[in-house]
């Protein structure tokens, strides 16, 4: 009978992309590991504070104009580590 291949999954956003790489050369080097490496985006959401009815860094802008959070774009690498 033949064992269902289990994949783990390691997900890195932003700087912690290269530690995601790192992770992937490690596992690539083993014999009796596969890896799989798949890129992508995911959606960030940034919580907007605001001080005496000022945007911190956006100049003299009124607070009624600001939203609450804004959603960005930011990349995303997905390791995919199983055994052979």
């Amino acid at each position: 009978m033949e064992r269902a291949k289990e994949e783990v999954l390691v997900k890195a956003t932003g700087k912690a992309i290269e530690k995601g790489l790192r992770v992937a050369l490690y596992f690539q080097g083993q014999e009796d590991c596969l890896v799989r490496l798949r890129t992508g985006s995911v959606g960030a959401v940034d919580d907007v504070l605001v001080q005496e009815g000022l945007v911190e860094g956006e100049g003299e802008q009124e607070r009624e104009d600001v939203p609450e959070t804004r959603v960005r774009r930011t990349s995303m690498l997905e390791v995919g580590i199983s055994l052979r």
